[in-house]
């Protein structure tokens, strides 16, 4: 918690003494205090760190009151980075022009007399909606995790390591233990608990997170990868392809697509991306990505491909390309469209772009997934690589268009490359990492 005692509060006075009480009877109840005396104090702790709540004691006249901006213009500085953050107010009954400032008053939750409410009645108060606050803020599998841990039940499955008990009987087991602690054993459960769902059958609190993955990122449905990106573009692959299939290919792929490929026996009709003096790798050109272009191309690789009697099963392009150059990708799913009634754009290093306006446009999930047309879309992102994941940590979002995969079918090539074994901490991680995107702070 953040309490900010400004240091324009008379010393030994009533409100002072008031505040150092509630202080000390929260630091009782084992909550972290930090102090600040004044604002510029706590707008650095704000913009550099999360906090459970704010209290702000206040010991101004009524004119300073109805007129400050100081307190407001501090906590819309919090709640742009943390909306549902618990604010309270302390002040004196007797200053009721506080309740004028309607401004200040929208911004808090409570308002306690420093004069009439005692230390523990204020600081149960506060303590029930920090508890309250950290429960709402966490996304659906990482609450439903810790809620699990906190029921202690005993395992007689795997895995075998028994919560992590088994490393402590050796010296090397019990440091590895210490290192990361109890909690990373104890939430490596076996896939036999259905308090939590299967992520293989995508239920329960699994479910729900990719539910809520799929809002953040505009998809009409997203899948949590454990394996890597790797793992997910081979996932979309044995999803979209078989036998002799053609799917139309970046040049400049990842090796995973190449591996999809051999996994699926599908042909391949390659577009070749530029290159600069410099050797930056530009992107695709759009004759190349044109029907006539890639129809020439298969007559040249001697594949027989007419786009107007049957269409490719997938194509796929890299975005952005590994020097950082991004397709505008309308246009891009315009042009290959005409030719292929799936497309796939390997975002591995671009989880980023729905984030942030200056990529709009310039990436697959690209504004609402209720407005889709044309081809089937997916995209997949590495969470873990500029997001805020664990590593192998990856998704895999769907636009539903044209030649739409059955889920049975998709889900068979998605336990074909993701464990059956899965390290739930990979999973809270992607789960996270979603709802650190959702809403403002993203």
């Amino acid at each position: 918690a953040l309490v900010i005692e400004h240091q324009n509060i008379t010393p030994n006075s009533f409100a002072d003494r008031a505040t150092k009480s509630l202080i000390a009877e929260l630091e009782s109840r084992t909550i972290e205090i930090v102090t600040a005396t004044s604002y510029e104090d706590a707008r650095a702790v704000i913009m550099a760190s999360q906090i459970d709540s704010l209290v702000l004691a206040l010991e101004k006249t009524e004119e300073q009151i109805v007129n400050s901006h100081e307190e407001v213009d501090l906590l819309a500085a919090l709640q742009a980075r943390q909306p549902e953050v618990p604010v309270f107010l302390l002040a004196e009954r007797a200053r009721t022009s506080i309740l004028n400032n309607r401004q200040l008053m929208e911004r808090v939750d409570e308002c306690y007399s420093v004069l009439e409410d005692t230390a523990d009645f204020v600081a149960g108060r506060i303590v029930a909606a920090m508890r309250r606050y950290r429960s709402q803020v966490l996304p659906p599998f990482m609450k439903a995790m810790m809620h699990y841990n906190d029921i202690h039940e005993y395992s007689w499955s795997a895995p075998g390591h028994q919560g992590g008990i088994g490393f402590t009987k050796t010296p090397a087991g019990n440091q590895f233990f210490e290192f990361f602690g109890e909690n990373l054993f104890r939430t490596d459960m076996g896939i036999e608990r259905a308090a939590l769902g299967s992520l293989l059958d995508h239920s329960g609190a699994f479910k729900d997170s990719e539910v809520e993955a799929a809002k953040v990122f505009g998809a009409h449905q997203s899948y949590s990868g454990i394996v890597g990106t790797s793992g997910s573009n081979r996932t979309i692959m044995q999803a979209c392809l078989k036998d002799d299939d053609i799917a139309i290919c970046d040049r400049n792929c990842h090796k995973s697509i190449e591996q999809g490929l051999i996994l699926t026996g599908a042909r391949p009709i390659y577009m070749v991306p530029s290159r600069n003096c410099y050797g930056i790798i530009g992107p695709i050109s759009q004759v190349q990505m044109s029907k006539e272009g890639i129809a020439l191309k298969a007559k040249n690789a001697g594949i027989p491909f007419n786009a107007d009697e049957k269409k490719a099963s997938y194509a796929v392009v890299t975005n952005c390309t590994y020097d950082g150059l991004c397709y505008h990708s309308e246009v891009t799913e315009a042009l290959l469209g005409e030719s292929s009634s799936r497309i796939h754009m390997d975002e591995a290093w671009f989880g980023y772009a729905r984030f942030n306006p200056i990529y709009k446009g310039h990436f697959a999930m690209r504004g609402d997934a209720k407005d889709h047309k044309g081809p089937t879309v997916f995209a997949t992102h590495s969470t873990h690589k500029l997001l805020n994941a664990l590593s192998q940590a990856s998704y895999i979002h769907v636009r539903n268009g044209e030649d739409a995969i059955n889920f049975d079918r998709f889900n068979q090539a998605y336990m074909m490359h993701t464990s059956t074994s899965p390290l739930y901490a990979i999973c809270a991680s992607n789960d996270v990492a979603a709802n650190m995107m959702k809403g403002e702070s993203g």
